[in-house]
């Protein structure tokens, strides 16, 4: 672990007689735990709900769970639903995604429960690590969001096209 030293702002040098933290900084990071907590444990639970609801989907979709189908006086059929086994995958995506912000907040809620243990420098450490993990993540999933667009987009209008073609 680092040695706490403070950063002075006007050469921005670290300087050991410059103190590490303020006041209102140690409160603001403690007043960031509960909220930590709280966010972390929604999504632990809205995460495991995701998982599920995918799967459910996916077995549905597999099992033939549809609507029943005509076929012209001959016997019903029911056909599977790949609609429902391509948004139960969509939905395992998108719960996967929310896996890594859940740890990143659960992490940043164990340094703020160090500081408030006694563990001051090693508590922020640890806290304001996460959350710069937790802001990567995000900045990394939103550019790789943004560059996907565009190409989603293209292939709604080419099918959207396609299909609306005469046969």
């Amino acid at each position: 672990m680092n040695q706490p030293v403070g950063f002075d702002p006007t050469t921005q040098v670290p300087t050991p007689d410059f103190p590490p933290m303020t006041e209102p900084m140690v409160r603001a990071m403690l007043a960031i735990g509960p909220w930590a907590r709280f966010f972390s444990i929604l999504g632990i639970i809205f995460t495991v709900l995701g998982a599920m609801g995918g799967l459910i989907l996916i077995a549905m979709g597999i099992a033939g769970v549809s609507m029943p189908r005509d076929m012209g006086g001959r016997e019903i059929e029911f056909i599977p639903m790949i609609g429902l086994t391509v948004l139960g995958l969509l939905y395992l995506v998108m719960t996967l995604l929310y896996v890594f912000p859940v740890i990143f907040l659960f992490k940043t809620a164990n340094g703020v429960a160090r500081m408030k243990r006694g563990e001051m420098v090693g508590g922020i450490e640890h806290a304001l690590t996460n959350q710069k993990s937790l802001y990567k993540y995000f900045g990394i999933l939103t550019i790789v969001m943004l560059c996907l667009y565009p190409v989603f987009i293209i292939v709604i209008v080419v099918a959207a096209l396609a299909s609306s073609m005469p046969s």
